[in-house]
């Protein structure tokens, strides 16, 4: 028995601070955008709010940086390097864009696509998305173990930018 296939996407977030990128679940699209309707203008605020809706985002971003962070510094990046030189498939790790190789990195799609929140300039950029409506929808809540039935609706201002 095959096992189903898993569908993710890339996320890029840009922020005030700087570029962070991840593969992540499809459906971790939802909370963000309910985070960027809300008005999140950082990476943290981003998370928070998305964290209301689903458990597993933040955690898993801010791990993610943590191991990151510990392998890496803006002056000696060769650990990602090399692990991105690595990879295959649609896996790839939590990353802070610092050079070209991780900014190409950043911008790789998986089969479902790449979406790009810049929170700085309230733009979404959104490549192959094959997953959902970017504009407004309504996103399931996830305790961290399983969906509920509650969802929580969403609508970007028309202040955002969706570029196709």
């Amino acid at each position: 028995m095959s096992r189903p296939r898993r569908e993710v996407l890339r996320f890029t977030i840009v922020d005030g601070s700087g570029t962070v990128s991840f593969v992540g679940d499809s459906f971790f699209l939802q909370p963000l955008l309910v985070g960027c309707a809300a008005g999140a203008r950082s990476l943290p605020e981003l998370l928070d709010i998305a964290n209301a809706v689903d458990k597993r985002i933040r955690d898993y971003v801010l791990n993610g940086l943590a191991v990151f962070d510990e392998h890496n510094t803006r002056e000696n990046f060769r650990s990602i390097q090399a692990q991105i030189a690595l990879l295959e498939g649609e896996d790839g790790p939590v990353l802070r864009v610092l050079d070209d190789v991780t900014r190409a990195e950043s911008n790789r799609p998986t089969r479902t696509g790449f979406v790009i929140l810049n929170l700085k300039e309230r733009r979404i950029v959104q490549g192959q998305n094959l997953f959902g409506d970017i504009v407004r929808g309504e996103a399931h809540v996830h305790n961290g173990h399983r969906y509920s039935r509650r969802t929580v609706p969403y609508e970007l201002p028309k202040h955002w930018a969706v570029v196709p």
